[in-house]
């Protein structure tokens, strides 16, 4: 799975290249335009990065005018981070192109052989997240 992803991105990478965006610009662009408002901290956490990470990546996003990070209206210490016009067509463009990498990789692979490896899949990701919420979770012992 680990290497599957990794080529993916790397591939990804490589067709988004000529829009002059790094792998973790288009991570989290297309990441903020599925979650519009997050507060700088819960992208964070959301992305598995680092605070300051992530505001360095913000910084840069901002700079070239792809996000605006807004001041929430209850706590203002909070900046909302949203896209803004030009950030979202640049996210359409990047799904597009991103688009034509998936269908590559689907190659070959039958309907039904992806809709078993998404069910395995998606029991995988809830058996994990059920857990990470037990905070005495005990991992079962393994023979060898």
């Amino acid at each position: 799975m680990h290497e599957a992803s990794r080529l993916r991105r790397k591939a990804i990478d490589a067709v988004l290249k000529p829009l002059g965006i790094t792998g973790g610009q288009w991570w989290m662009l297309t990441y903020i335009s599925l979650h519009h408002g997050l507060s700088q901290m819960q992208l964070a956490e959301e992305l598995n990065m680092g605070k300051v990470s992530v505001g360095g990546l913000l910084d840069r996003l901002e700079q070239n005018g792809l996000v605006e990070r807004r001041t929430d209206t209850v706590d203002k210490r909070v900046k909302r981070i949203f896209l803004t016009r030009a950030g979202s067509a640049l996210v359409e463009e990047i799904r597009l192109t991103s688009a034509g990498v998936q269908e590559v990789a689907l190659q070959g692979i039958t309907p039904v052989e992806l809709e078993h490896a998404i069910a395995a899949l998606t029991k995988m990701e809830s058996n994990l997240l059920d857990f990470l919420r037990n905070p005495n979770a005990v991992l079962p012992l393994v023979d060898a």
